[in-house]
């Protein structure tokens, strides 16, 4: 009976290793974060509880941003691991350090516990200095420093492929909002009015200068006063472009599509390409001026591109 208990015993001490953590890949946090269903900014206020190993089981973070998903609170209770699960350790995340968390990602938690948890099956987490995050932000093995609102960016651009909202511009004034993908919507004021554009960072190029019709009738593209105020107001409610103005954009423009070694105009096919990545809707609700200049502009923006 003896002899049968020790070989249970080292069958259960050769097969308890079996139960650590086992995730076979690493990657960096852009490649992993869309994974998670809450991404927070937040500093660590407390670490509690006691591991196998000695150190914190768990901390307390207060959040400062909360980018993806809804944090239930203004602090969050955060699980961490000893060894056996897929979690880091908190004791690398001392009381008063500021980090980008993605909680509750693929492995994060195997088993049962109230709170969050942070999954060490990839870069789920980096540290924060300043307005800066660092460390495997978008290289397997690369380590980098980045500002917050350039990964924010580039997360929304994984994350969604949408972006609606309402905006005021005034005469004179320039409207631009980033959007993913490393793209800018903008508004440039033009002839007492705007023309929309919409750019890559880094370039100067209007990548919605295909959108039809490109030659005769006038473009949506270009918001005039004539369009509302004057003598031409009747013809412009009555034909293109109206108060909805549609748009079609992609990197591509100015590059592949009627780039600077182009030897012939943009094609049906380009054209279809462009629309296929991107396409945007401006609906002017309301628009105050004379024939002369819009004094102020209402709109609703609505974009659509590819992930």
């Amino acid at each position: 009976m003896r002899r049968r208990f020790l070989i249970l015993v080292v069958l259960l001490g050769i097969a308890r290793p079996l139960l650590a953590c086992s995730c076979g890949t690493n990657p960096p946090f852009l490649a992993v974060a869309d994974k998670a269903p809450l991404i927070v900014v937040g500093r660590v206020v407390s670490l509690e509880g006691h591991s196998r190993a000695g150190g914190a089981l768990s901390m307390t973070v207060q959040v400062l941003e909360n980018w993806k998903g809804k944090a239930e609170g203004l602090t969050l209770f955060i699980q961490g691991g000893d060894g056996w699960l897929c979690r880091p350790e908190v004791s690398a995340f001392p009381v008063g350090s500021q980090w980008l968390l993605a909680l509750d990602g693929p492995g994060s938690k195997p088993g049962m516990g109230k709170g969050h948890a942070l999954s060490s099956c990839g870069q789920y987490w980096l540290p924060i200095i300043g307005s800066k995050a660092q460390g495997r932000i978008s290289a397997q093995d690369v380590k980098e420093t980045l500002a917050l609102a350039e990964i924010k960016s580039r997360l929304g651009s994984a994350a969604a492929a949408n972006l609606s909202l309402e905006a005021e511009v005034k005469a004179g004034a320039v409207y631009k909002i980033e959007f993913g993908n490393g793209l800018i919507f903008g508004l440039l004021p033009v002839g007492g009015g705007w023309e929309i554009v919409v750019q890559q960072k880094g370039r100067d190029e209007n990548l919605a200068r295909l959108t039809p019709p490109l030659h005769f009738a006038p473009n949506p593209r270009f918001i005039e006063p004539g369009h509302f105020f004057g003598a031409q107001k009747a013809r412009a409610e009555a034909n293109a472009p109206g108060k909805a103005r549609e748009f079609i954009f992609s990197p591509q423009v100015g590059q592949i599509i009627a780039g600077p070694n182009a030897t012939r105009s943009p094609s049906t096919e380009d054209i279809e390409n462009v629309h296929r990545y991107g396409r945007g809707q401006l609906s002017i609700a309301d628009v105050q001026g004379n024939a002369q200049r819009i004094d102020r502009m209402r709109f609703k923006l609505d974009l659509r591109w590819q992930r």
